[in-house]
């Protein structure tokens, strides 16, 4: 099992997994648009001591998906384009327990 996106190209989906996850969490794990904004992380809540790499706000200029586990901490991931190479990808921004 996996939490999986497709990105639309012109001859179609490019495929990406972005989480690899236990049968078992289906029903505990869920879905969700981050709208453009500003949002704070664990870390910024004041959780644990923020590292090196950690912000303590999540800023986003476009739409982002995350995934969580009901009650529990969740991920972001926010599509990266690279114009030099014309790649898209996702990458995973932040673990925050509920991120409002």
């Amino acid at each position: 099992m996996g939490f999986f996106v497709c990105l639309t190209t012109a001859t179609g989906c490019d495929w990406h997994r972005l989480e690899v996850m236990d049968i078992a969490f289906l029903d505990v794990m869920g879905i969700a648009k981050v709208k453009p904004g500003e949002y704070e992380t664990a870390c910024g809540k004041g959780y644990w001591e923020c590292g090196k790499n950690e912000p303590e706000k999540l800023k986003t200029g476009r739409d982002a998906v995350e995934f969580f586990k009901e009650d529990s901490a969740s991920s972001v991931y926010l599509q990266a384009l690279n114009a030099q190479v014309r790649l898209s990808r996702y990458q995973r921004l932040t673990h925050t327990p509920g991120l409002n």
